[in-house]
């Protein structure tokens, strides 16, 4: 899948922050889900604006870059929002359960 652009959705089950060799802060966040969970690297210029998203607890949405190293594999965020459920994005109950699309 490397380096294939995904969307993944889950809970911030950890977050460390550590240092680039140029002294700046990002994270190493676990996102956990139903399924499993899986690492994201947010590099320091995504993290800076969306620091306060990254909390433990939260459920979000992140879209970025497949990354293997290894046997490791990883997501290089690009893009994150918090996740909003339909009824939080004013569309009705039964929107939900209607196909968004089709194999």
């Amino acid at each position: 899948m490397a380096p294939q652009r995904v969307t993944v959705a889950g809970m911030v089950s950890s977050v460390r922050e550590l240092l680039t060799k140029e002294q700046k802060v990002f994270a190493v966040v676990t996102l956990e889900d139903i399924s499993g969970n899986i690492e994201v690297n947010v590099w320091p210029e995504t993290y800076q604006r969306t620091r306060e998203l990254w909390a433990e607890g939260n459920i979000l949405v992140v879209v970025g870059k497949v990354r293997v190293r290894g046997d490791r594999v990883s997501i290089s965020c690009d893009v994150v929002n918090p996740y909003a459920s339909l009824a939080e994005q004013g569309l009705p109950p039964e929107a939900e359960a209607a196909p968004q699309g089709g194999v």
